[in-house]
């Protein structure tokens, strides 16, 4: 049975690849995709080079509030990530579930899930910040909303829209595999881009290393046990290309 469901699903992506490949609306996601991975290593080897870093935060509204470089990462991933898996055209019969038909809900749904994953199961970020439980945040509620406490979680972002298109599909009756199709590609393209976030935050490290590729992060965000080490392995650029890739031969 497992061999079989594995023929099948290899089946089924290699069939629908070819739909694709001259699919305008993917191509100038997938392209998107490419560009913004680009200046990610543009602004990595900088960092090598100069030993700067990016400010965690893009701006400030009217100076009420700070507005983080990884919320937007994370808004931009789900926007390309909808539009890209949205537009694939699963099988010959299939109308696509486009992004344009469903943005705001798409949006909606990605940064409800990202923040309530990051409510619920407490991230280290959250713990520094001094918030021990998930309810801490219900005994001062106003934090729910404050996105500098904890943050948004990608894993949620990427359930929350992977049940949307599922619903979807069910909706306009289509197969479930179409969906399950659909949330892998927004997963990988999601889960690429988002690691530019991590590369900003100096949050996804590895152990340390005196190799020249590794990132420097500073004393603030080092582990206490390795406090004595600058530079480290930087796990966000393995993850990046990894999932660049996976999304690319799906795509």
């Amino acid at each position: 049975l497992g061999s079989g469901l594995s023929q099948y699903i290899v089946q089924f992506i290699q069939k629908n690849m070819s739909h694709n490949r001259h699919n305008r609306s993917v191509l100038v996601g997938m392209a998107a995709v490419y560009a913004f991975t680009l200046m990610g290593i543009a602004g990595y080897i900088w960092h090598l080079n100069s030993g700067g870093m990016p400010s965690r935060v893009a701006f400030a509204p009217l100076g009420l509030y700070d507005v983080y470089w990884h919320g937007l990462i994370l808004l931009g991933s789900i926007l390309l990530g909808a539009w890209i898996s949205g537009s694939l055209q699963i099988d010959d019969q299939d109308s696509s579930i486009t992004f344009c038909h469903y943005p705001f809900t798409i949006v909606f749904v990605g940064l409800l899930f990202a923040r309530l994953f990051d409510v619920i199961f407490v991230t280290p970020i959250a713990q520094a910040q001094g918030i021990s439980a998930t309810s801490d945040y219900f005994n001062n509620p106003t934090l729910l909303f404050n996105l500098a406490w904890g943050g948004l979680n990608v894993s949620g972002a990427i359930f929350g829209v992977g049940i949307l298109l599922a619903v979807l599909a069910k909706w306009q009756s289509k197969p479930v595999i179409s969906a399950l199709f659909r949330g892998m590609v927004a997963l990988f393209v999601i889960s690429s881009l988002v690691q530019w976030g991590h590369f900003i935050n100096q949050e996804l490290f590895g152990y340390p290393t005196q190799s020249p590729w590794g990132i420097f992060i500073s004393p603030e965000f080092r582990l206490p046990e390795l406090d004595e080490n600058s530079r480290f392995v930087p796990i966000f650029l393995l993850a990046a290309v990894w999932y660049l890739a996976g999304g690319s031969w799906l795509v």
